[in-house]
């Protein structure tokens, strides 16, 4: 499973620049620990503005998900201020995302009622709670990173003064151990991440002068995270044959960023033979050639999509327009129809975003046409009126389709909305129709 992580436009409230910055909003800590590690220290979703180098992290959703202590936290920050009814339909999501993730066998009672915490104090004392680690330890370890982070940041701007920073170190000496170096090595990895070109060079600077100042070796410093994903993913690379190559670069493609290709390109040069070499430099080629190709693709297909949604925008019929385009409505096409309305609703254009998500729902009923037969009559049951319309279409379907397998089906959809966090009335209507299924299986039987 890859890391779940989305670009977000953000505005830096110190200059007012706008920037683009990668922020996570699931957290396995089975697939991912260095997304756990780096939530602990902070500096998860932590963003450096290019202009000035105002920084913190960002209160943004997410979910944190612990399969070793069947642990589920979906944390929704109370600086957002939402409405219930958006927090509800939120939780559903994130669940959703951290279900799908893993396989059906794998998916739990617990998945069902996550743990739902509102301040990230509160996020990280369940986090270290399940972890054996109580209030006081947690509280005593708060203090003890608070104080290395201070001392960190006195020793970086007094990183090209050698006087200053030669005292600072033998004042606390004894303070430079295996945790102070862990997080000068996790701060300068978050500063690699969010290309803050400054704060990496202040903190590869004092990682040299501590080594020479202190004498500390420079095995010491513990192996940032992002490189053993980067060794792990090139490892992969470098095992998969050039017929799959495509499919495994289009599923990892968030990864394959700048300091990916920075990491590759390090494993070249420290290359221990000209064969070794030789295929690190074939290999950066094609996947050059790959994310290159795929980028313009889906640059390409968002535009497509743009152009087909203002087609039926200005088209007189525009109901006639989505079902003449229909085998054009993708992905894609719902992405760019979900982000124009966000946008438009973020400008407070209310005619705009009905008129929107009027194409939305058409769309999605065009779509519904392309289902499976059977899920063509859930959604049928779905629209029905009355108990008597709904009985009559159960009974169509029990005796039209296989009725263990329907009814089945009818069970896993009322549990996938359960567990996503769905509105009372839509769970309400599908309870009912699994029990109104059910008492009529059993009475066909009887019969």
């Amino acid at each position: 499973m890859r890391a779940v992580s989305s670009q977000a436009q953000i505005t830096c409230p110190q200059c007012g620049t706008s920037f683009e910055a990668q922020l996570h909003t699931i957290v396995d800590a089975r697939r991912h620990p260095h997304l756990k590690d780096m939530l602990l220290r902070g500096r998860l979703n932590f963003v450096v503005c290019p202009a000035c180098g105002a920084q913190g992290a960002l209160m943004v959703p997410l979910a944190y998900h612990d399969p070793d202590h069947e642990l589920l936290i979906v944390f929704i920050p109370s600086e957002l201020n939402l409405p219930m009814e958006e927090e509800e339909k939120l939780v559903g999501q994130l669940t959703r995302a951290v279900m799908e993730s893993v396989p059906p066998e794998a998916r739990k009672g617990y998945f069902l009622n996550p743990k739902r915490v509102i301040t990230f104090d509160s996020l990280l004392e369940a986090v270290l709670e399940a972890e054996g680690i109580d209030r006081e330890t947690l509280e005593a370890a708060f203090r003890r990173q608070g104080e290395r982070i201070q001392l960190l940041l006195q020793m970086l701007d007094a990183v090209e003064d050698e006087q200053k920073l030669a005292d600072l170190v033998r004042a606390h000496g004894d303070e430079l151990d295996p945790e102070f170096l862990a997080l000068l090595v996790g701060m300068l990895e978050a500063a690699e991440e969010y290309q803050d070109k400054r704060t990496v060079q202040g903190l590869q600077r004092l990682r040299e002068r501590l080594i020479e100042l202190a004498g500390i070796p420079p095995e010491r410093f513990p192996k940032a995270a992002h490189e053993a994903m980067y060794a792990d993913l090139l490892r992969l690379l470098r095992q998969t044959s050039p017929d799959h190559l495509e499919a495994v670069v289009t599923r990892y493609r968030p990864f394959l960023d700048y300091g990916f290709f920075l990491y590759v390109t390090e494993q070249i040069e420290a290359a221990g033979s000209q064969d070794e070499r030789q295929e690190l430099e074939i290999l950066r080629h094609s996947l050059v050639e790959l994310t290159e190709r795929l980028d313009r693709e889906t640059h390409e297909a968002v535009e497509r999509a743009s152009k087909l949604l203002n087609e039926i925008l200005r088209a007189p019929d525009m109901e006639a327009a989505i079902v003449e385009r229909a085998d054009q409505l993708d992905e894609a096409f719902l992405l760019v129809l979900s982000a124009s309305i966000k946008s438009a609703s973020e400008q407070n254009r209310p005619d705009v975003v009905e008129v929107l998500q009027r194409v939305y729902r058409r769309t999605i009923e065009e779509a519904a046409k392309k289902l499976r037969p059977e899920l063509q009559m859930v959604n049928r049951l779905l629209g029905a009126e009355t108990p008597q319309e709904r009985e009559r279409l159960l009974r169509e379907a029990l005796t039209h389709f296989d009725a263990a397998g329907f009814l089945e089906i009818l069970e896993m959809l009322a549990s996938d909305a359960e567990a996503q966090g769905a509105g009372p009335e839509l769970l309400s209507r599908l309870h009912d129709i699994v029990e109104q299924a059910r008492a009529i299986q059993d009475a066909m039987h009887v019969q």
